[in-house]
């Protein structure tokens, strides 16, 4: 339709002039979607070439695989969130989501805690098959699992255990870089 067109159309002229000043003012960003995602995908990528640059040995079944970019720092992310992990095993490619368990503040590494699970195809396929130097792929950081203090307070509880303790040590780590004013307790 022409802008002639449109101009006869009851009401068009009055809504174009509030679309017109909702984008001066800089609160309207729907002709400039694609700049916008661009600079959000610079951030939140949806795949991550990562090495394996350290491995901590936590206990006799669990492993953490420092994890670090080629390119240089990862995307930030909220404590508890996790990474999907790509792997190859025997020409056969799946993922499972692992939590990270370092502290947002270190955006140079993501640390993976992984506990060895009887059967377990991938837990089992890192922990005995990958060495430093390799290379995984993954996700950006994904989930909501993590701490508001405008709706959860500042005494915490956690209850984890094994690999599900990856996301509560991300959190308390983040409290305790940021000098939170938090009581928590892990049980």
């Amino acid at each position: 339709m022409s802008r002639e067109a449109l101009e006869q159309v009851d009401g068009y002229i009055e809504r174009r002039g509030e679309l017109d000043k909702r984008e001066a003012s800089g609160t309207d960003f729907r002709r400039h979607t694609d700049s916008v995602w661009s600079r959000v995908d610079q951030f939140h990528p949806d795949r991550l070439q990562l090495r394996v640059a350290e491995i901590l040995e936590e206990t006799p079944s669990a492993k953490t695989f420092r994890m670090r970019s080629p390119a240089g720092n990862l995307p930030p992310f909220e404590a508890g969130q996790y990474v999907n992990l790509f792997v190859d095993i025997n020409g056969a490619t799946t993922s499972r989501p692992f939590a990270i368990s370092s502290a947002p503040q270190e955006l140079d590494h993501y640390d993976l805690t992984v506990k060895r699970l009887p059967g377990g195809l991938v837990s089992n396929y890192l922990l005995d098959e990958i060495n430093v130097g390799d290379s995984l792929e993954s996700t950006g950081p994904m989930g909501s699992f993590h701490h508001n203090p405008l709706w959860q307070g500042a005494d915490l509880v956690f209850l984890a255990g094994g690999s599900g303790s990856a996301p509560a040590l991300s959190m308390i780590r983040d409290m305790i870089n940021r000098n939170a004013q938090r009581r928590f307790y892990a049980l």
